[in-house]
């Protein structure tokens, strides 16, 4: 799944302290479709690590979308 690997490398990205590579990646393809719930949700605490606090809220909705009863989801 291309998001997935995208998902990683901006994780790494994170760690290296690389924000604004990560951002970019994040903002390129965090909304890609195809993705799970998971991926969705993981692209939301990026966005909240990275201070785009309006992508995180939208991504945590798209996570909620495909599984409503993941308490994890609903807590973010």
């Amino acid at each position: 799944m291309e998001g997935s690997n995208f998902l990683k490398e901006a994780q790494d990205l994170i760690k290296k302290e690389e924000y604004s590579k990560a951002q970019s990646l994040l903002l390129k393809h965090a909304f890609s479709p195809g993705q799970s719930s998971q991926d969705y949700f993981e692209w939301g605490k990026l966005a909240e690590e990275l201070q785009l606090y309006e992508e995180a809220i939208r991504l945590y909705n798209k996570a909620y979308q495909f599984n409503p009863d993941n308490s994890q989801i609903l807590l973010a």
